[in-house]
């Protein structure tokens, strides 16, 4: 741990290091590492706990068993209780979000208040391992690639050369007590998941996974501050920052190679976004062929922020309420064949002849497919959801209310209202993007077929 510290400059001698203590495995060896390297490496050390009061007595234990600890130890421990789960409803997050920017606003409360210039947090090798498998899961680029960074402004994280198992059998050697996180073995959280299950399979092809994971995270963070440095170039020669909006000259940005453009988009949008939002893929994509097409073409590429693009420059902007992105209210005719733009989103159709039978059709929640002749009689419409909408999902008998098609999917609250939903007549057969209908489905009788994507 030393040599990690040493090596990647992560503590100077006279800093003053907050620890995150939670009271887990992890946080009492950070906090017995540090107390036994406090002397060599010439530092001083305090303590941070917040209750999430997500699990009731168990979570005043763990704060008891903190305050028992630093009280044993010496050191001075700051502690604090907030109601994670409000806050989550509050705001619309996730508890594990939720409770993340709880602690880091309360950590970072603390470090400005008592002067430390370091947060350490009890993040180790298993821990890079199962976010870099998150990432690479849920989709990722360099940036998710790279994992959990060494240090990140005043948090730095000095266990991640350091495996789980070392940090248990420490613990045990030295008979130190911890906590257990019950919550730790619950089957509904994503890295749990991947703790208990997906690595140990990932083990029975490679028993040093967890270290080849850590070891492409280095590798990526390593490649990543060179592309780095060449998006911030690339961003100042075409960019102009305002106060809202950010300008693109569009001759320059078009110029550039897809990767240097997704890094320059994605560094415009947090210079609007909130601190660590940041466009996903598809959104990135379509903004950049957004940019090579149309005059006056837009999309919105995060809640509230919207890429608008001109004759020579391209917006990214928060639009004033005066200038607000307006979105269409009425019900559209669906152009069949074309494309129709309803609320910023496109819907294309093509209708695709017999040759196509007997071939695979790709599907997709984007792009689906219609028995043509048995809709072509009735109007085929764009509008937005109405209230008490429901529909029976393709392969199901039963209807569904799309306001549980768009919990489930995840989709914000404030872009269900505008969302495209095609109708067939009275009757929904597509939610664009998410879940198509039982209605006319192409079989071996099929001789036309209605084609359509959503972007």
């Amino acid at each position: 741990m030393r040599e990690f510290i040493v090596s990647r400059r992560l503590i100077k001698p006279k800093d003053k290091v907050l620890v995150a203590l939670s009271g887990g495995p992890d946080s009492v060896f950070l906090l017995y590492a540090l107390l036994a390297l406090r002397e060599e490496l010439k530092i001083n050390i305090i303590a941070g706990h917040l209750n999430h009061c997500l699990r009731g007595e168990e979570s005043d234990r763990d704060e008891a068993f903190a305050k028992t600890l630093a009280k044993k130890e010496g050191v001075k421990l700051l502690s604090a209780q907030r109601d994670v789960a409000g806050y989550a409803k509050r705001h619309k997050l996730s508890i594990e979000t939720a409770a993340r920017e709880l602690r880091r606003d309360f950590l970072h409360k603390i470090a400005d208040k008592y002067n430390c210039q370091k947060i350490a947090t009890g993040h180790n090798l298993n821990d890079q391992a199962e976010t870099v498998l998150m990432h690479i899961i849920r989709g990722s680029g360099l940036t998710g690639l790279k994992g959990i960074p060494a240090i990140n402004e005043k948090i730095i994280r000095p266990m991640l050369g350091i495996g789980r198992e070392e940090i248990l059998e420490y613990l045990r050697l030295n008979k130190i007590a911890w906590r257990e996180d019950s919550t730790n073995k619950s089957p509904d959280h994503t890295r749990n998941r991947i703790r208990l299950t997906l690595i140990p399979q990932l083990k029975k092809y490679n028993p040093q996974i967890v270290q080849s994971l850590s070891h492409l995270a280095e590798s990526a963070g390593s490649d990543l501050d060179l592309v780095e440095q060449l998006a911030e170039q690339a961003f100042k020669q075409a960019a102009k920052i305002h106060k809202a909006k950010i300008n693109i000259d569009l001759s320059l940005f078009n110029s550039y190679n897809k990767g240097l453009q997704r890094n320059v988009l994605r560094l415009a949008v947090l210079h609007l976004a909130r601190q660590g939002v940041v466009p996903g893929f598809e959104t990135v994509e379509n903004c950049i062929h957004l940019m090579a097409g149309r005059v006056g073409s837009r999309l919105e590429v995060l809640p509230g922020i919207w890429c608008i693009t001109g004759y020579k420059t391209a917006e990214i902007v928060i639009p004033s309420t005066s200038t607000v992105v307006k979105k269409d209210s009425a019900v559209k005719k669906l152009t069949v064949p074309g494309k129709t733009i309803f609320n910023s989103h496109l819907i294309i159709s093509k209708i695709i002849g017999p040759h196509i039978l007997g071939k695979a059709l790709i599907r997709s929640a984007d792009t689906v497919y219609y028995d043509w002749d048995r809709l072509k009689e009735m109007d085929i419409t764009v509008g937005k959801r109405r209230p008490g909408d429901a529909m029976v999902p393709f392969g199901s008998s039963h209807k569904k209310k799309t306001k549980e098609i768009f919990i489930e999917a995840k989709v914000a609250q404030a872009k269900r209202d505008p969302w495209p939903v095609i109708r067939c007549g009275n009757e929904i057969i597509w939610l664009a993007g998410l879940k198509r209908s039982n209605h006319a489905p192409v079989n071996k009788e099929t001789k036309n077929i209605l084609k359509l994507e959503f972007v």
